[in-house]
């Protein structure tokens, strides 16, 4: 998920700041500075201290997003290179062969990035991949759900070990027995 989590609530009342234009939960930036975002008609809010519904000041985060696991990987490994890859870095095409470029001229140690990483790139030295909360869309009110979480996994899991080189794949989940993760795992399409 772009941004640095996917939504901000209250823990008192259960009010989750929503665009007024499309009620969908707007996502929270933490860079350049502070703000929601809604993905859907990009409009912008500023943040409260205090719930605008019950005036509670246990604002939390919730959801992970890709400006959250880079500064958790900066954290962890203060040394690498880091580079993210989402829709907000690489907005233009202009960009993304930016990016693209600097995977392919080794530049980049750790990516990060939405699943605009997992699809169609050929990417070599890539010896690990990990999938963060993999199982985080199989509960969409989607008919497709389970077919479009099969799917990212295994074309983020085949960026892994290509060429010469073997590769390892992680897949971090709250339910690893689940029919989704366990046919992924086994690439068993049918």
């Amino acid at each position: 998920r772009r941004g640095s989590y996917s939504s901000i609530s209250c823990y008192d009342c259960g009010f989750v700041y929503e665009c007024k234009s499309c009620e969908m939960p707007m996502t929270y930036y933490k860079y350049p500075k502070a703000h929601l975002k809604c993905l859907y008609c990009f409009k912008i809010s500023q943040v409260s201290e205090k719930c605008p519904s019950c005036k509670s000041t246990k604002i939390k985060e919730s959801g992970l997003g890709t400006e959250q696991v880079e500064d958790e990987i900066k954290k962890i490994f203060p040394h690498a290179s880091t580079l993210r890859v989402d829709s907000d870095t690489t907005n233009t095409i202009t960009k993304l062969n930016a990016c693209y470029k600097k995977i392919r001229n080794n530049e980049a140690q750790i990516i990060v990035g939405t699943q605009m990483i997992s699809k169609g790139l050929d990417i070599p030295n890539v010896s690990l991949v990990a999938l963060i909360l993999a199982d985080i869309g199989l509960n969409l009110p989607d008919f497709r759900a389970h077919e479009n979480i099969f799917q990212l996994i295994t074309q983020v899991s085949g960026r892994s070990g290509r060429h010469d080189d073997n590769g390892d794949v992680i897949i971090q989940t709250y339910d690893p027995q689940h029919t989704v993760i366990q046919n992924a795992i086994h690439n068993d399409y049918k």
